[in-house]
């Protein structure tokens, strides 16, 4: 039975980092932690683990804010959630300092 979980939060980041720099910090973080076939683009961050397919999306709010949609989307209910918070705690621990 496919299956379809996400989590969001608002990001802020200094006015001086911009938004494709955490992309790309969130395309390392992904692919050091054992996804696959990760990509970087203008829309979002992507990539797999096991059977489950994540995106990353940031949408701006204003100014340095952004809501931070992480989706996973897999086959099996229990891999797919937990693949999701797997990503999600990985790019929770992304740090930018100046």
């Amino acid at each position: 039975m496919a299956s379809l979980w996400w989590n969001n939060r608002m990001r802020t980041v200094t006015d001086d980092t911009p938004i494709g720099q955490v992309k790309h910090a969130i395309g390392h973080k992904l692919t050091e932690s054992g996804y696959t076939n990760v990509r970087v683009n203008d829309q979002e961050v992507a990539g797999g683990k096991g059977s489950v397919w994540v995106s990353v999306a940031d949408f701006h709010i204003n100014g340095p804010a952004f809501w931070e949609v992480v989706m996973a989307a897999g086959d099996s209910n229990d891999e797919t959630q937990t693949v999701l918070n797997d990503a999600v705690d990985h790019i929770k621990s992304i740090q930018f300092f100046d």
